[in-house]
């Protein structure tokens, strides 16, 4: 469970740290850097069972390819809060997962 949780707490800083570079490069227009990125984060999420997330990723993608800088300026708001709930969510089940380790739990 150690394992598992670790590899969880792992996820959550990727997420937070595609989301950062995503903001970065829609925010220097560098419309190829938030192609690759929101491509990496669609990977990471699908990767770990994140599908909101990955479609939120997948949107920013599309947009991108689109060079559709306003759609995706538009969309790093709701990007942001799906990252937060992910990680919160992510967390949480390391969480339980090492309490089960130390209590002898299931």
């Amino acid at each position: 469970p150690h394992r598992l949780a670790a590899m969880l707490d792992d996820f959550a800083v990727a997420i937070a740290d595609c989301q950062a570079r995503i903001a970065v490069a829609t925010a220097n227009g560098d419309i190829d850097e938030l192609s690759r990125e929101a491509h990496s984060l669609k990977g990471i999420c699908l990767n770990f069972g994140a599908p909101a997330l990955a479609r939120a990723a997948t949107e920013i993608e599309q947009l991108a390819k689109a060079a559709n800088a306003a759609g995706c300026k538009a969309v790093l708001g709701p990007l942001a809060s799906t990252v937060a709930r992910t990680q919160a969510a992510a967390r949480e089940q390391g969480r339980r997962w090492r309490d089960e380790a130390v209590d002898g739990s299931p």
